[in-house]
């Protein structure tokens, strides 16, 4: 991709910044294949006024700016960009190609009948996630197709005719990617905490050797709401709620995302009491405690319930309350220590039909559910692990005379 750099700046540690400018149609060419599936960034999502920018496009109004991390080539008279990553703007850019691929495809079908076009890109991967996303439906397409100046035809001249500014970051480290992004869309409402929460930790979990039934899956994974909505296979494990799990273990209190988002520093998101956890073996392992959990309560009642964040939060913050405080930067120790503590849950102890009993005994108005749910079964299986078993409803009542 050519570029024309307007203005320059060297940063510390071979970083650079350019503001630079392409041609619209040049910069939609160039995407790579699967563009939108980068790790950092989030899902696509349904968003009206994204939806307009095709009005502005054909009115000629300038674009957003859209902001890259590339490898710049040439100099200041003569420059390119060959693979780019995008931080910010992936919404629009998403958008843009769906012009383009949608001129792909009127020319190898040839035909402008929209039911025909509709079918084929539900066999199509690339013209499904444009279905799914809701970006293209069966009247959008007609008004692409038939409105005199919103059409697909107007829209790829417009696009060969119009430059679109960039900002261009080289030279960052995944981290720095990582913070900048976050940084970029601090104030978007769409970025959820969720989201951001994965970003800090993404970096460990690359490149791990987990069973061939384990799915990490994260927000922006298709299987991110049906696997929250209880439809989760044994093996299904939220990328969140592993960490959540972590954090609550070695804080020996239940933790949700918020709460972890503050634990973010300057120089890692790791607390010197977690970083053991959080390598390549520890992680692995921590992963195949979790599914001899998932597989020994598989085709149960218990099976869901007890991967939910709020479960899994409240179960280890227990085993790490009753844990040998000595032995915390113990990993290995620690693992053993959760697999023992596996064993010992059965249904017969869990109870989880009295659990419900209690639970919907519980008012929203008065209390947190989210926090009553994670505070109560911790004090539960902490009493558990202790020998000392009470009932769940003197666990959630322990836990609202706490809150007084």
């Amino acid at each position: 991709m050519n570029i024309t750099i307007l203005k320059e700046k060297k940063l510390q540690n071979g970083k650079k910044w350019y503001l630079a400018v392409c041609n619209l149609l040049e910069y939609i060419e160039s995407l790579k294949d699967e563009f939108f599936n980068y790790d950092i960034q989030r899902r696509i999502v349904k968003n009206s006024y994204l939806d307009k920018l095709w009005t502005t496009i054909s009115s000629g109004d300038p674009l957003p700016s859209i902001t890259l991390t590339a490898n710049v080539k040439g100099d200041i008279g003569n420059s390119s960009v060959d693979e780019f990553e995008i931080l910010d703007g992936l919404q629009r850019t998403f958008r843009l190609w769906a012009i383009k691929y949608l001129d792909d495809l009127l020319k190898r079908m040839n035909t402008q009948d929209v039911s025909v076009l509709i079918e084929k890109m539900r066999k199509d991967e690339n013209g499904k996630r444009l279905l799914d996303s809701k970006v293209i439906n069966r009247s959008i397409l007609r008004k692409l197709l038939t409105d005199d100046k919103i059409n697909i035809e107007n829209l790829m001249n417009c696009y060969a005719q119009q430059d679109i500014v960039l900002n261009i970051w080289s030279g960052l480290n995944d981290e720095e990617i990582i913070n900048k992004m976050l940084t970029l869309n601090a104030g978007q409402r769409s970025v959820s905490s969720t989201h951001q929460f994965e970003l800090m930790f993404l970096h460990y979990f690359k490149k791990l050797d987990v069973p061939k039934c384990v799915q990490i899956i994260r927000e922006r994974d298709d299987e991110y709401f049906s696997v929250k909505k209880k439809e989760r296979k044994c093996g299904q494990f939220i990328m969140s709620s592993i960490i959540i799990a972590i954090q609550s273990l070695i804080e020996r209190k239940p933790v949700r995302i918020q709460t972890v988002n503050d634990l973010r520093t300057n120089d890692s998101v790791v607390e010197e009491s977690s970083a053991s956890f959080f390598t390549k073996d520890n992680l692995e392992a921590f992963i195949n405690l979790l599914l001899e959990l998932d597989k020994k309560f598989d085709n149960d009642q218990i099976g869901s319930w007890i991967m939910k964040d709020t479960t899994l939060s409240g179960l280890f913050a227990a085993i790490g309350a009753v844990y040998n405080q000595e032995w915390t930067y113990n990993a290995p120790s620690m693992l053993d220590f959760i697999h023992k503590k596996i064993t010992v849950l059965n249904d017969e102890n869990i109870n989880y039909s009295e659990f419900n009993d209690a639970y919907n005994n519980l008012s929203s108005v008065t209390v947190n559910i989210g926090n009553a749910v994670r505070k109560a079964v911790y004090i539960y299986f902490k009493n558990l692990f202790l020998n000392k078993p009470m009932s769940w409803q003197e666990a959630f009542n322990r836990n609202e005379n706490e809150e007084k």
